[in-house]
């Protein structure tokens, strides 16, 4: 199931390497500290393996593509913490932020973790391929998500 490996994807590179929090950043102070709110929404939402929690932190505007409903996506994100077992202890390398995306770097680790703006807050990107132009559906350029 593509959503299913996509969301698996986005909880371990997302809720497992955000683990940690600060490093620097290259957008202005209030998206640094949106992200690391975020940050922190996703540790405690990890923590106690919450996947309705983590499911509130998923971008809006691809949410209904990847999940037919919140129900769905809770159940589905807690089966796949309650089998992911303990997360490392990661730390934020960097944010690098430009305009309505970001990506978080970890020390000692080669991933990046995709977050997208959208309505003035960070969410966890649903589809990292997209969300570039996940406001402006003209710009996308064939990695299309249509009829969902």
């Amino acid at each position: 199931m593509k959503t299913t490996s996509r969301l698996a994807f986005l909880l371990a590179v997302g809720t497992l390497a955000l683990a940690g929090c600060g490093g620097g950043g290259s957008g202005n102070e209030v998206d640094n500290s949106a992200i690391e709110e975020l940050v922190a929404e996703l540790n405690r939402a990890n923590a106690q393996r919450d996947g309705a929690a983590v499911c509130e932190l998923l971008q809006p505007s691809t949410f209904s593509v990847a999940f037919s409903s919140r129900a769905k996506c809770a159940s589905e994100t807690g089966q796949i913490l309650k089998q992911a077992g303990k997360p490392p202890k990661l730390v934020v390398e960097d944010i690098s932020i430009d305009g309505e995306t970001a990506t978080v770097s970890f020390v000692g680790r080669s991933g990046e973790a995709p977050l997208v703006e959208e309505g003035g807050n960070w969410y966890l990107a649903l589809d990292p391929a997209t969300s570039a132009s996940a406001d402006d559906p003209a710009t996308d350029d064939g990695g299309s998500t249509e009829g969902g």
